[in-house]
């Protein structure tokens, strides 16, 4: 990614940090979705696995969020 888009997003030099955890629960929900319609064979213990992944991956979102958000604060003078 390009310092560029890196800056413009307001996440800067953090953004592959932030963007690391979003991808892992966009994959998850697209996991869930696919099991949903069937496009993958659907199994509930499956779901309930990529269901219960995707919290702990929000969790983890959220927290890095929370964290850079605390060492952008504290770098501003």
């Amino acid at each position: 990614m390009t310092d560029y888009v890196q800056a413009g997003s307001g996440w800067g030099e953090y953004q592959p940090y932030i963007g690391d955890a979003l991808e892992c629960c966009v994959d998850h929900v697209g996991r869930l979705q696919r099991s949903i319609e069937g496009e993958i064979p659907s199994d509930r213990h499956y779901f309930v696995e990529r269901a219960s992944a995707l919290k702990e991956w929000t969790t983890i979102l959220l927290a890095r969020c929370e964290g850079v958000e605390g060492w952008i604060e504290s770098d501003v003078p």
